[in-house]
Protein backbone atom coordinates (compact mmCIF):
# COMPACT_ATOMS: atom_id res chain seq x y z
CA UNK A 1 0.00 0.00 0.00
CA UNK A 2 2.50 2.48 -1.11
CA UNK A 3 0.38 5.41 -2.87
CA UNK A 4 2.43 7.40 -5.34
CA UNK A 5 5.13 4.79 -6.21
CA UNK A 6 5.10 5.73 -9.95
CA UNK A 7 5.83 9.26 -9.19
CA UNK A 8 10.27 9.28 -9.31
CA UNK A 9 11.19 10.69 -6.14
CA UNK A 10 12.99 13.82 -7.79
CA UNK A 11 9.55 14.76 -9.51
CA UNK A 12 6.84 14.44 -5.95
CA UNK A 13 7.42 17.82 -4.93
CA UNK A 14 6.93 19.60 -8.44
CA UNK A 15 3.92 17.35 -8.34
CA UNK A 16 3.08 18.64 -5.29
CA UNK A 17 3.76 22.52 -6.16
CA UNK A 18 1.87 21.75 -9.50
CA UNK A 19 -1.36 20.17 -7.87
CA UNK A 20 -0.97 23.38 -5.26
CA UNK A 21 -0.73 25.91 -7.34
CA UNK A 22 -4.01 24.55 -9.47
CA UNK A 23 -6.17 24.11 -5.55
CA UNK A 24 -5.40 27.82 -5.16
CA UNK A 25 -6.47 29.03 -8.57
CA UNK A 26 -9.40 27.32 -7.99
CA UNK A 27 -10.17 28.28 -4.41
CA UNK A 28 -9.62 31.63 -5.50
CA UNK A 29 -12.18 31.39 -8.83
CA UNK A 30 -14.61 29.66 -6.00
CA UNK A 31 -13.70 32.66 -3.71
CA UNK A 32 -14.61 35.25 -6.56
CA UNK A 33 -18.07 33.27 -7.30
CA UNK A 34 -19.37 32.58 -3.67
CA UNK A 35 -23.20 33.00 -3.79
CA UNK A 36 -25.36 35.42 -1.38
CA UNK A 37 -24.59 32.80 1.11
CA UNK A 38 -21.07 31.16 2.26
CA UNK A 39 -20.28 27.82 -0.02
CA UNK A 40 -20.35 26.02 3.23
CA UNK A 41 -23.78 27.02 4.33
CA UNK A 42 -24.94 25.63 1.51
CA UNK A 43 -23.78 21.97 1.43
CA UNK A 44 -26.00 21.82 4.10
CA UNK A 45 -29.21 22.09 2.13
CA UNK A 46 -31.55 20.40 4.62
CA UNK A 47 -29.90 22.80 7.38
CA UNK A 48 -29.54 26.07 5.61
CA UNK A 49 -32.28 28.48 5.72
CA UNK A 50 -30.66 30.56 2.52
CA UNK A 51 -33.91 31.00 0.13
CA UNK A 52 -32.26 30.42 -3.48
CA UNK A 53 -35.36 31.85 -5.06
CA UNK A 54 -34.85 35.28 -3.66
CA UNK A 55 -31.49 35.43 -5.53
CA UNK A 56 -31.38 36.84 -8.80
CA UNK A 57 -30.54 34.72 -12.15
CA UNK A 58 -27.20 36.25 -12.02
CA UNK A 59 -26.63 34.95 -8.41
CA UNK A 60 -27.79 31.94 -9.66
CA UNK A 61 -26.07 31.62 -12.85
CA UNK A 62 -22.89 32.42 -10.92
CA UNK A 63 -23.73 29.30 -8.27
CA UNK A 64 -24.09 27.14 -10.96
CA UNK A 65 -20.56 28.32 -12.81
CA UNK A 66 -19.23 27.88 -9.21
CA UNK A 67 -20.77 24.41 -8.89
CA UNK A 68 -18.79 23.44 -12.41
CA UNK A 69 -15.13 24.99 -11.18
CA UNK A 70 -15.92 22.88 -7.45
CA UNK A 71 -16.05 19.69 -10.34
CA UNK A 72 -12.68 20.56 -11.05
CA UNK A 73 -11.76 21.45 -7.89
CA UNK A 74 -12.96 17.86 -6.59
CA UNK A 75 -10.55 16.30 -8.54
CA UNK A 76 -7.09 18.54 -7.63
CA UNK A 77 -7.86 18.92 -3.40
CA UNK A 78 -7.88 15.00 -2.75
CA UNK A 79 -4.91 14.81 -4.70
CA UNK A 80 -3.10 17.85 -3.21
CA UNK A 81 -3.89 16.43 0.23
CA UNK A 82 -3.25 12.53 -0.72
CA UNK A 83 0.45 13.70 -2.17
CA UNK A 84 1.45 15.14 0.84
CA UNK A 85 -0.15 12.44 3.60
CA UNK A 86 2.36 10.46 1.09
CA UNK A 87 4.99 12.91 1.23
CA UNK A 88 5.40 13.26 4.72
CA UNK A 89 4.70 9.37 5.72
CA UNK A 90 7.58 7.81 7.54
CA UNK A 91 9.13 4.36 5.23
CA UNK A 92 7.44 1.80 5.45
CA UNK A 93 9.82 -0.19 6.86
CA UNK A 94 10.41 2.15 9.82
CA UNK A 95 7.45 -0.25 11.88
CA UNK A 96 5.30 2.45 13.48
CA UNK A 97 1.96 3.11 12.71
CA UNK A 98 1.72 6.45 11.80
CA UNK A 99 3.08 5.67 8.53
CA UNK A 100 0.36 3.31 7.91
CA UNK A 101 -1.94 5.52 9.35
CA UNK A 102 -0.91 8.24 6.96
CA UNK A 103 -0.87 5.92 3.84
CA UNK A 104 -4.40 5.00 4.48
CA UNK A 105 -5.07 8.42 4.74
CA UNK A 106 -3.55 9.22 1.29
CA UNK A 107 -5.46 6.24 -0.15
CA UNK A 108 -8.55 7.09 1.84
CA UNK A 109 -8.95 10.93 0.81
CA UNK A 110 -10.07 9.87 -1.99
CA UNK A 111 -13.62 8.95 -0.95
CA UNK A 112 -14.32 12.70 -0.85
CA UNK A 113 -14.81 12.99 -4.18
CA UNK A 114 -17.85 10.65 -5.25
CA UNK A 115 -19.19 12.48 -1.82
CA UNK A 116 -18.42 15.94 -3.10
CA UNK A 117 -19.79 15.02 -6.21
CA UNK A 118 -22.82 13.62 -4.92
CA UNK A 119 -23.19 17.30 -2.87
CA UNK A 120 -22.46 19.23 -6.04
CA UNK A 121 -25.34 17.72 -7.87
CA UNK A 122 -27.79 17.86 -5.00
CA UNK A 123 -27.04 21.50 -4.78
CA UNK A 124 -27.93 21.91 -8.33
CA UNK A 125 -30.77 20.55 -7.76
CA UNK A 126 -31.81 22.57 -4.74
CA UNK A 127 -30.87 26.00 -5.96
CA UNK A 128 -32.97 24.97 -9.71
CA UNK A 129 -35.80 23.99 -7.23
CA UNK A 130 -35.80 20.93 -8.21
CA UNK A 131 -34.69 19.18 -5.04
CA UNK A 132 -37.12 17.60 -2.57
CA UNK A 133 -36.37 16.82 1.19
CA UNK A 134 -35.10 13.77 0.73
CA UNK A 135 -32.67 15.18 -1.42
CA UNK A 136 -31.39 17.77 0.42
CA UNK A 137 -30.74 15.51 3.19
CA UNK A 138 -28.79 12.93 0.72
CA UNK A 139 -26.88 16.45 -0.10
CA UNK A 140 -25.96 17.13 3.83
CA UNK A 141 -25.17 13.65 4.19
CA UNK A 142 -22.48 13.19 1.63
CA UNK A 143 -21.50 16.89 2.82
CA UNK A 144 -21.19 15.60 6.33
CA UNK A 145 -19.55 12.51 5.32
CA UNK A 146 -17.12 14.52 2.72
CA UNK A 147 -15.69 16.76 5.48
CA UNK A 148 -15.22 14.30 8.33
CA UNK A 149 -13.00 12.60 5.71
CA UNK A 150 -11.21 16.02 4.86
CA UNK A 151 -10.78 17.19 8.42
CA UNK A 152 -9.59 13.67 9.45
CA UNK A 153 -6.78 13.59 6.40
CA UNK A 154 -5.93 17.42 7.58
CA UNK A 155 -5.67 16.64 11.26
CA UNK A 156 -3.59 13.17 10.00
CA UNK A 157 -1.56 15.41 7.64
CA UNK A 158 -0.79 18.09 10.48
CA UNK A 159 0.08 15.37 12.87
CA UNK A 160 2.87 13.92 9.95
CA UNK A 161 4.02 16.77 8.77
CA UNK A 162 4.91 18.11 12.39
CA UNK A 163 6.63 14.55 12.99
CA UNK A 164 8.52 15.10 9.72
CA UNK A 165 9.69 18.28 10.78
CA UNK A 166 10.72 17.43 13.99
CA UNK A 167 12.58 14.36 12.95
CA UNK A 168 14.53 16.28 9.99
CA UNK A 169 15.86 18.53 13.03
CA UNK A 170 16.66 16.10 15.01
CA UNK A 171 19.24 14.38 12.62
CA UNK A 172 20.25 17.65 11.81
CA UNK A 173 21.13 18.17 15.49
CA UNK A 174 22.35 14.83 15.67
CA UNK A 175 24.84 15.73 12.41
CA UNK A 176 25.92 19.24 13.55
CA UNK A 177 27.10 17.64 17.14
CA UNK A 178 29.13 14.82 15.13
CA UNK A 179 30.86 18.08 12.99
CA UNK A 180 31.51 20.02 16.48
CA UNK A 181 33.39 17.57 17.67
Amino acid sequence: MEPYTWIVESKRLLTIGLTTGVCLVLVASLTWLTPPECWFELEFPSLTTADPERWTSHQRDRFVLGLGIDFAFLMFYPAFLSLLLSHFSPPKNDGCSRGRISRSASIWVWAACPLDALENVGMFLWVRGAADPVTNLITSCAAGAKWLIVVAAAGVLATAAARWQFNRLKAQSRHDSVDGL
